[in-house]
């Protein structure tokens, strides 16, 4: 039986609103991950790819434009090769508003509409198995009962979370029993947005590609798309990168910084030979600072914007301070730090952080430096 060339790539998301970002940047990051799309079907035509698998999340829920639909539908038109299977997810849950029903799509592409079907491709001879969601929600595995043909190479594509032990997901939660018992040649998951490599249960071997693009800080660093060559009973595979920006998130230790012209040096020095005018960045201010230099956020990000494509500051620096010694101080501040100390001595992680941030804003109001609650 010959090898087949698979394309896998999943959650692009399209007309993602970027909430954090200003109006300009956000339209350049929707028209971002059009440049990405496009660089994907480049990829499938380049690597002369049998099969496109795409597993949902291809829209991000109720925000796709028209001349959106209308760019997917003529890039999908330059694939010289690949023909087309999507399996649509949570976020764009094939019914009947679903955007995938506004498109005429070319003849090479194929949607999942329901449950679990098989397209039999018999020039390749593969079998295609997909399902799609039909709601926001989905509650219980959609991976049951495959006919696979052992003369048959045999590819599945779902939106899916994996589920371990007797946990359960809203998700289309499949085990990896479920997994194994599908005699799947390769399963192609969508739904986590991290790739993590190509696994394997019995004879199935499985992967998320994750984003092709991140767009928050919960999607870091490099992403891209899997291909794969497949015959029977063997998968070999690459990662390919396809994002134009990484983001990045930074903890930056400023311990003994006592104004922002040494904060802003520490910064640049511990950011020397990244990429901030590409890459998006999360920078985290730890360490221990005085309590007299109280850290205005908007201040350094000020100081910093024209170093970065975009920037977001988050201060988690714990006040240096004698505690002993303010704590005896007969005062309002020695009476509050003394309480605060008592916390300490009984609190968890999680406590502790509270606490610490209780103990910077309120050193901060009793010696009459602004506060702005807005900024934790």
């Amino acid at each position: 039986m010959k090898k087949i060339k698979i394309l896998h790539s999943a959650d692009i998301h399209f007309d993602t609103p970027f909430k954090d970002f200003d109006l300009k940047s956000a339209e350049n990051n929707k028209r971002e991950l059009k440049e990405v799309f496009t660089r994907i079907i480049n990829i499938a035509n380049e690597r002369d790819a049998d099969i496109l698998l795409l597993s949902g999340d291809i829209f991000d829920n109720y925000t796709v434009k028209k001349d959106t639909l209308t760019f997917i539908k003529e890039e999908i038109e330059r694939l010289k090769r690949a023909r087309v299977f999507i399996s649509p997810g949570n976020h764009d849950p094939y019914n009947f508003k679903s955007f995938y029903k506004l498109v005429d799509w070319p003849k090479n592409t194929y949607i999942f509409k329901e449950k679990l079907e098989k397209v039999v491709l018999e020039d390749l001879k593969v079998c295609v198995f997909g399902a799609a969601f039909n709601d926001n929600y989905v509650h219980e595995s959609m991976l049951k009962d495959l006919n696979v043909d052992e003369n048959y190479i045999n590819i599945g594509v779902i939106h899916s979370e994996i589920t371990k032990g007797n946990t359960t997901n809203e998700y289309n939660p499949i085990s990896l029993d479920d997994i194994e018992k599908s005699n799947l040649d390769y399963l192609a998951l969508g739904h986590r947005h991290k790739y993590v490599g190509v696994l394997k249960e019995g004879k199935t071997s499985y992967a998320y590609s994750g984003c092709p693009q991140g767009r928050g800080f919960d999607e870091l660093d490099e992403k891209g798309v899997l291909l794969l060559n497949i015959r029977k009973n063997f998968v070999e595979h690459e990662f390919i990168k396809t994002c134009i920006r990484e983001y990045k998130s930074v903890d930056i230790d400023i311990t003994g910084v006592k104004n922002y012209i040494q904060l802003k040096n520490r910064v640049k020095e511990e950011l020397e030979g990244f990429n901030t005018k590409i890459d998006i960045f999360k920078i985290n201010l730890v360490g221990e600072i005085d309590s007299d230099f109280n850290i205005d956020e908007n201040i350094l990000k000020e100081r910093l914007k024209d170093k970065f494509y975009f920037l977001k500051i988050k201060d988690k620096t714990k006040v240096s301070l004698n505690l002993d010694s303010l704590g005896s101080e007969n005062s309002i501040k020695g009476i509050f730090v003394k309480k605060l100390k008592e916390s300490m001595e009984e609190a968890d992680e999680n406590e502790l952080e509270v606490i610490n941030l209780a103990l910077k804003l309120g050193l901060s109001s009793l010696t009459e430096e602004e506060v702005n609650l807005d900024d934790y």
